[in-house]
């Protein structure tokens, strides 16, 4: 008898990255509810930096990939496979951050701008950080980053308010040292991100 047999690469599944889609969308519902019950909570720093957090650690959900035992046998290169999770996770964490921002009182342009980038240099730490324990055989690197990262976070804004300085630059001048190390540290992250993709 003659089994037909049909490529593996044609019936893997899209992943769907539903844990960042979920907390994209519980961020920007509290802050939303939040704001509309206690305009002065939702307006504080501490609650745009923990927004900012959870949104980082929704998005290092991303590169999770239980199956990746079972496809590193399939001739499908890394990036086409975490291509799809990974554009839909950072459009739920876009809209998410569009949500919280429009729950906040009108921000200026410049305040604005910072607070964007620290989101997006967040998101990429958060990927850069998935990515390397991936590539050390860890499936589900999400678990462990989403709870490291915003751990650090708070434990870098505790140490800043302790030894007075500012962590986050959306509240420094603009060309601040404070702001161009995180412009670096965004450009390290995806220079992590792509090496240890195309290592996959």
């Amino acid at each position: 008898m003659t089994v037909a047999l049909r490529p593996v690469t044609t019936t893997l599944p899209l992943r769907v990255p539903w844990v960042t889609v979920a907390g994209s969308s519980l961020v920007a519902g509290m802050l939303t509810v939040l704001s509309a019950l206690a305009p002065g909570a939702a307006e504080s720093p501490l609650t745009v930096r923990l927004a900012q957090l959870a949104l980082a650690a929704s998005a290092a959900y991303l590169l999770d990939d239980a199956g990746a035992a079972l496809t590193r046998v399939v001739p499908r290169p890394l990036w086409l496979r975490r291509l799809f999770p990974v554009a839909l996770g950072l459009v739920a964490v876009s809209a998410a951050w569009v949500a919280v921002v429009r729950a906040l009182p009108a921000l200026d342009e410049p305040v604005l701008r910072a607070l964007t980038v620290e989101v997006a240099v967040l998101v990429l730490v958060a990927l850069a950080a998935s990515s390397v324990l991936a590539a050390r055989e860890e499936p589900e690197p999400g678990n462990l980053v989403a709870v490291a990262l915003p751990l650090a976070g708070l434990g870098a804004l505790v140490l800043g308010g302790v030894l007075g300085f500012e962590v986050f630059p959306s509240r420094l001048p603009l060309h601040g040292v404070m702001t161009a190390a995180w412009a670096s540290v965004g450009v390290c992250s995806v220079v992590v991100l792509v090496r240890t993709t195309r290592a996959g």
